[in-house]
């Protein structure tokens, strides 16, 4: 069940909703949890009821750890913490990436035998947070008081597919202490959905049509030119941002819905002007736990220049494999930990003083971006041959054509010689998209703020400390006539232009 189908909009989500609050009035808290806990274990059973037996033993397993581990002295939770982190990794290796382990040892002639189910869907989320709450409890020696909280902390259906990743204490307090104003979150929450909803049926849906074509054609050993390359590059750039960025903006505006809040994902990352900058705007809530639960384990920068430099680059590894078993991701892992380096090195023995006037400002920008749109190109690609192809067709290696068959001129350029590459018979719209709605969706982006920051002023999601950055929107929702009739327009323009079931990029992770 997806957030953009009609089976989610037109009845799971109006009837969760209506129960849950009718229960809150008649009845009280603790049952209108028990049901929104129900209600999102089916909608996680919706897909396939086999994960949910699984997601559920996980949550069984840990939640009894944490209780151990709080009870344990302080000597031996180390030992505690350290199992349970261990279970969910073994979980999260024996499902996601233990067939590609096999399919590589087979290359050398050891068989293993393969896992013959399916990726649950959204392990690797709930595995993150899981984590998260193991090792906080060895800290503090506080686990969680009630098994239903903690399970309807994982299994809340906003966000227990693709995220964010939340923190228990962020949302477990949430369950004993909000006092839901009804009509003002269904008013907010709904807003915050809509512009989600838009930006993944209206634009990431749209933009696919500009990468796909591409992307896939070269995963079939299609050799594309340069300007083809770079353009599909650029479309799946403004696809991933404004699918992911939708589908956390949805996950925000459903939580507000029932009443609750959740941390910001994504905070405007194509106006960042290095790579740092980029890390601190783009899925915050990964950045976030590969942090607080990665890069400070390892040391972080306590242990000198050196040590800091090879943490960095680890746990961006480490973050691209998280995203999937393959070697495109490990490849755009080490490229942005290796990008992050060299941040590092400039930051700490490059000169600064030239680089603070607006041209060099403007230069930041445009080489981090670039950058980016380099390392999505490992990230997009089907395996390690298409990636390379479509390095060379960005180099320039294979050449200049340009993919304009389809347009006006098509007489004119096929005297030229001009072909229509990977999207010839596709349509005019894709090349459009790629030379010229793209670029000017980038502009957009590097001079408008995030689109949820039109909700900042109302406390509706979770801002940390050092990500709020110097944005600054003119532009603030109220509940008014007047917004009331922009979200119901843009929510019937959206509803409109559903056509079928469109997935999210991150659901494969």
């Amino acid at each position: 069940m997806l957030f953009n189908s009609e089976v989610f909009l037109f009845a799971f989500l109006p009837l969760t909703a209506a129960i849950y609050y009718f229960l809150w009035r008649k009845v009280g808290r603790q049952v209108s949890l028990l049901f929104l806990l129900i209600a999102s274990l089916g909608f996680y059973s919706y897909w396939n009821p086999w994960n949910t037996a699984i997601f559920a033993s996980s949550v069984t397993i840990n939640f009894w750890l944490g209780a151990l581990i709080g009870r344990a002295e302080p000597s031996r939770r180390r030992w505690l913490v350290t199992a349970a982190v261990v279970f969910d990794l073994a979980l999260l290796g024996v499902f996601k990436y233990w067939n590609f382990l096999a399919g590589q040892v087979a290359e050398v002639g050891v068989a293993l035998p393969l896992v013959g189910m399916a990726l649950p869907i959204g392990i690797s989320f709930y595995t993150f947070q899981q984590i998260g709450y193991v090792v906080d409890t060895g800290r503090s020696g506080k686990p969680a008081s009630r098994f239903d909280h903690y399970f309807l902390y994982l299994a809340f259906f906003p966000h227990s597919i693709a995220g964010p990743i939340v923190q228990h204490k962020e949302l477990i307090s949430q369950f004993s202490r909000v006092r839901p104003r009804i009509a003002y979150n269904l008013k907010l929450g709904l807003s915050i959905f809509t512009v989600g909803l838009a930006k993944k049926v209206l634009l990431a849906d749209l933009f696919s049509k500009g990468s796909s074509p591409v992307f896939d054609a070269v995963a079939r050993g299609h050799v594309p030119t340069l300007l083809e390359a770079w353009g599909a590059v650029l479309c799946y750039a403004m696809q991933i941002y404004f699918d992911f960025s939708g589908y956390s903006d949805m996950a925000v505006g459903l939580a507000r819905i029932f009443g609750y809040r959740f941390p910001i994902n994504f905070f405007s990352p194509y106006k960042a002007r290095s790579i740092i900058d980029f890390w601190r705007r783009w899925h915050i809530s990964l950045s976030r736990f590969l942090r607080n639960y990665l890069y400070f384990p390892l040391g972080g920068s306590k242990k000198g220049v050196v040590r800091r430099y090879f943490n960095v680059f680890i746990v961006m590894v480490l973050g691209g494999l998280w995203h999937g078993a393959g070697w495109t991701f490990l490849v755009w892992g080490a490229l942005h930990g290796g990008a992050i380096l060299i941040n590092h090195l400039w930051n700490d023995f490059g000169p600064r003083r030239r680089w603070t006037s607006p041209l060099g400002r403007e230069v930041k920008w445009l080489a981090t971006f670039i950058f980016v749109l380099i390392a999505w190109t490992a990230f997009r690609a089907a395996d390690l041959d298409a990636m390379v192809l479509m390095y060379r067709g960005m180099l320039g290696l294979n050449g200049l054509s340009l993919p304009l068959e389809a347009w006006p001129l098509e007489g004119l350029l096929r005297r030229l010689g001009v072909g229509a590459g990977a999207w010839g018979g596709v349509g005019v719209l894709d090349a459009w998209l790629a030379f010229i709605i793209a670029p000017l969706t980038v502009l957009v982006l590097k001079y408008w703020p995030e689109t949820i920051l039109l909700f900042r002023r109302n406390s509706t999601f979770i801002v940390e400390d050092g990500y709020e950055h110097d944005d600054r929107s003119r532009l603030g929702w109220r509940p008014t006539w007047r917004w009331a009739l922009i979200i119901g327009a843009l929510l019937a323009i959206t509803i409109w232009r559903i056509s079928g079931e469109s997935e999210f990029i991150y659901f494969q992770f």
